[in-house]
């Protein structure tokens, strides 16, 4: 048999990694996001992913840009609404959307209770270190509940600096 290791709930034997439902590294990122580490890739890899829980109904993480990674997000629980440019994508279980780098996105839970995302980052790196940067490390499996309170000025202003170092955009103001 080949080597196994355990490191907390995570498995890996053989070159296979096992993560067990609920588990992973999982932060609360402003203003209402659970983000748990499915696979954390390294920079450089050829992708990560991360299963993001929210409270609905919850407005989801304003209009951004990867400049770097595409996104790939599949509805795994709940009802969303996907952005993506100019349209609006309606997301029940088992829908999936595919955002190419440079395209502007969003989302939103619009149902009423949680709602669950599986979104894999390729290349990985740019979100993982944006999640970590942003996020508070916690052990709790369960989304805040909205409304949260939105970020003070201190707060933003560091997201966004974030954001900024880890290629994430924000799109231009409509018009302009």
């Amino acid at each position: 048999m080949g080597e196994r290791k355990e490191t907390g709930m995570e498995m890996r034997e053989e070159g296979a990694t096992y993560v067990p439902p609920g588990e992973g590294h999982s932060l609360i990122v402003p203003a209402a996001d659970l983000i748990t580490f499915k696979w954390r890739g390294e920079e450089g890899d050829p992708y990560s992913i991360v299963e993001d829980a929210t409270q609905g109904p919850y407005e989801g993480p304003p209009p951004h840009i990867h400049l770097r990674q595409d996104e790939s997000l599949y509805v795994a629980q709940g009802e969303f609404v996907f952005v993506v440019g100019d349209r609006e994508i309606p997301g029940t279980v088992g829908a999936f959307v595919h955002v190419p780098k440079g395209t502007v996105h969003t989302w939103r839970n619009v149902g009423t209770g949680i709602g669950k995302l599986i979104m894999t980052f390729s290349p990985a790196g740019d979100v993982e270190r944006f999640f970590e940067e942003i996020g508070e490390p916690t052990t709790t499996k369960t989304p805040p509940t909205p409304p949260m309170e939105p970020p003070d000025p201190a707060t933003m202003e560091m997201i966004l600096d974030s954001a900024a170092r880890n290629y994430i955009g924000s799109p231009p103001p409509p018009g302009g």
